[in-house]
């Protein structure tokens, strides 16, 4: 179990959502647009698919990558908590990784890595994906294609909760699935090459991007 101080690090992921909302367009009300450049396929966008691959294909089609106010703030957190962690552990927090595996290019940013030789033994020749958000069948997913980008023997989800001013981590061992994430990358590259919008994954009535969709499809809601 690893525990960090809560309320530092809550402030500082907010001022960084603060800045880093100033700088973005808002494409819809309550929603932020970032642009984003796809030069292969990345692995925390290709995570879009499982919450609608109407979406997925709307962010890879505009070349942005769109959040809630609340959303960026989660992001912030993220990269605040990573780098926490990486004081604490040791590693490389946040590596830009960039590998073809067999006809598709993944580009992405793997949390924490470790080297054979490191502080902590269970960690070492690892990679670690930091998830603060509720569990989605993506977590295994998208660590078992950081596994394989970086030829990663050892492979970790830590999951980190809020609990009485603190964040807890609970680190959870993995068997990666390439497979499985092959087939995952497989449907998110034909959903974003349609040249029509996939149907939504969710009811749109209650979808927090309901006005989006609208705005950027001119389309009726379902």
């Amino acid at each position: 179990m690893i525990v960090l101080e809560a309320e530092p690090l809550k402030k500082a992921a907010l001022q960084r959502a603060q800045e880093r909302l100033a700088a973005l367009e808002e494409a819809a009300p309550g929603i932020y647009a970032e642009p984003r450049q796809y030069s292969g396929i990345s692995p925390s966008a290709a995570r879009v698919l499982f919450f609608c691959p109407r979406l997925a294909w709307l962010e890879r089609r505009h070349q942005k990558s769109f959040a809630t106010e609340h959303g960026v703030y989660k992001m912030e957190l993220g990269h605040v908590i990573h780098q926490a962690l990486q004081e604490r552990l040791g590693g490389t927090a946040e590596l830009r990784v960039e590998r073809r595996l067999k006809d598709v290019t993944i580009v992405g940013v793997a949390d924490l890595v470790f080297d054979e030789d490191c502080r902590d033994r269970r960690l070492c020749g690892s990679v670690v994906e930091i998830k603060t958000g509720r569990p989605s069948p993506a977590d295994v997913l998208q660590l078992s294609l950081y596994a394989a980008m970086l030829n990663k023997g050892k492979a970790y989800l830590l999951r980190v909760r809020e609990e009485d001013g603190v964040f807890v981590g609970t680190l959870e061992r993995v068997q990666p699935q390439p497979r499985e994430a092959a087939r995952w990358l497989k449907r998110y590259a034909r959903v974003v090459a349609s040249q029509t919008p996939p149907p939504p994954g969710r009811p749109c009535s209650s979808c927090v991007f309901k006005k989006l969709c609208a705005r950027l499809l001119s389309a009726p809601l379902v």
